[in-house]
């Protein structure tokens, strides 16, 4: 049945998409054969969502695109025409289909249909549509398809992460999360690094856990080395921004008896951070530390900024 399923979904969007390539010139006012304006159907990337994603058009709908890479899942999110709003419809699934992709170090990633399901219905509608698959581990700019029917009628759209929002879904301070191990390969946490696109500046936090919540706490005077791989091994040091309270951006004091799990760049180091700022910054990051005569690094990953946009600033 599901097989079944996804062929008539993608029959549905070959026949849309062979409508998209009409030229808009000789059909100005082109409509579907439901009747639905053409625009509607297909789509187009909007650019970053409420949830950091990427927004394109579903149907009559505009949707975000949403992947968590640790969880192994995708996610497609209805949202009103403010493209912020979560905004329940009847559906009951989607087909997602991504294109070949690669990471920052050039593994190829397959393409992969993806079977998303709501995951808040009620009263026979839903907003939220998640599917999982092993290949969304990759941190990569994911592009493809996603269709189905949305109140009764037959939606198709495309997104393509490369052109617009970062495509993760929210982290517990909207960072990157990467695992850490020792020198031995041992993993014994997590670290979330978030890239403040406005000023260039970075935040750290280091935990046992991958919510962020139970710290790996250092001697307040630890350095962090982030090394960026895709700027000729460029590496910044973060340090505690104080010993009193070394407190996050948002008033969050992070010291504990000398110890710290809260790490920045660039502080009063006079280090200078204007190339890391900018929406469409990305590169390959590894972090390493040193502590008590042992060094410890995270997973290469791939950073890219957390936006401030529409007034969402941070504390300075």
């Amino acid at each position: 049945m599901k097989s079944w399923r996804v062929l008539t979904y993608a029959l549905s969007l070959a026949v849309l998409c062979i409508g998209c390539g009409k030229s808009s010139e000789s059909t100005p006012s082109a409509k579907t054969a439901t009747g639905t304006p053409a625009a509607e159907t297909a789509g187009h990337t909007h650019g970053t969502g409420p949830n950091g994603g990427v927004v394109f058009d579903l149907g009559a709908y505009h949707a975000e695109f949403l992947v968590d890479h640790p969880k192994q899942e995708c996610k497609v999110a209805l949202l009103g025409t403010d493209e912020k709003t979560p905004t329940p419809a009847t559906a009951t699934e989607f087909v997602l289909v991504t294109k070949e992709t690669t990471t920052a170090d050039g593994t190829s990633v397959a393409p992969m249909t993806i079977m998303l399901s709501p995951v808040d219905a009620a009263n026979g509608k839903a907003s939220t549509f998640v599917g999982t698959d092993p290949d969304i581990a990759n941190v990569a700019d994911f592009a493809g398809t996603v269709s189905g029917e949305i109140d009764g009628k037959p939606a198709a759209g495309e997104f393509d992460e490369s052109l617009g929002g970062h495509g993760h879904a929210h982290t517990p301070h909207d960072g990157m999360v990467a695992p850490l191990h020792d020198q031995s390969g041992t993993a014994i946490g997590f670290a979330e690094l978030k890239l403040h696109d406005d000023k260039g500046d970075l935040e750290l936090w280091l935990a046992k856990d991958q919510d962020i919540t139970q710290p790996i706490d250092l001697p307040v005077d630890s350095e962090i080395n982030a090394s960026f791989l895709d700027f000729s091994g460029k590496t910044v040091v973060l340090r505690a921004r104080d010993n009193l309270q070394n407190e996050d951006e948002d008033g969050t004091p992070n010291l504990r008896d000398g110890i710290t799990n809260y790490f920045i760049f660039p502080g009063d180091s006079g280090q200078d951070p204007s190339w890391l700022m900018g929406t469409e910054f990305k590169s390959a990051v590894k972090l390493t530390f040193t502590v008590d005569g042992k060094t410890y690094t995270s997973e290469e990953f791939v950073l890219v900024p957390h936006t401030h946009v529409d007034g969402h600033g941070h504390a300075h």
